[in-house]
């Protein structure tokens, strides 16, 4: 799926698996969820998502299931969550998420758990959450966070839990806590941050 004016992938009031594409250098996102039904989880699993102009995928007022793709080099985000109910888990899981222009993964008013991804190279902070539901509790656990430009993990206006992550050498701090941010942290490695 190659060089479209427009999106990769969108996924409108629909349900969908997306699955095992090449998904590059389109002239907007790579993939887009969008108002889909709240009993239609999309998954999006094995994909190579690469150099598209906006983020690589991005979800809105949707349920997705992220696993195994590599998203890279993208001139947005590697993945873009936005105003997500606060019932619509997201799963980020198992992804290669490396040198993108905005942060590896961004997380805007809505409820995920990021797990085991390596998040490496890009541009801002590896992990930014900002203005998230004062509920929702967003789960960082055993993911490898480096040599990204900014700080490993940063959150705003958020609540998380980050346990058992190796969060190493990236550009400013490890772990950066902001305007009433909180967050449980425990069991990491946070080594050689600038």
């Amino acid at each position: 799926i190659l060089s479209n004016k427009l999106r990769g992938v969108e996924v409108y009031k629909a349900q969908a698996e997306i699955s095992d594409n090449l998904i590059q250098d389109n002239q907007e996102l790579g993939i887009y969820l969008i108002d889909n039904p709240s009993d239609a989880t999309i998954i999006i699993k094995q994909n190579n998502i690469l150099k598209n102009i906006s983020s690589g995928i991005a979800v809105k007022n949707s349920k997705a299931e992220i696993i195994d793709n590599l998203i890279q080099e993208n001139q947005g985000n590697g993945i873009n969550l936005v105003d997500n109910t606060i019932d619509a888990n997201i799963i980020i899981k198992q992804n290669k998420i490396l040198k993108n222009v905005l942060p590896g993964i961004a997380v805007r008013n809505s409820k995920a758990e990021i797990i085991g991804n390596i998040i490496q190279e890009n541009q801002q902070n590896g992990i930014y959450l900002i203005d998230n539901p004062g509920g929702a509790t967003i789960i960082i656990k055993q993911n490898k966070i480096l040599k990204n430009i900014s700080s490993g993990i940063a959150l705003k206006n958020s609540k998380a839990e980050i346990s058992d992550n190796v969060i190493q050498e990236n550009q400013s701090d490890g772990i950066f806590l902001q305007e009433n941010a909180s967050a449980i942290i425990k069991s990491n490695q946070i080594l050689s941050n600038k």
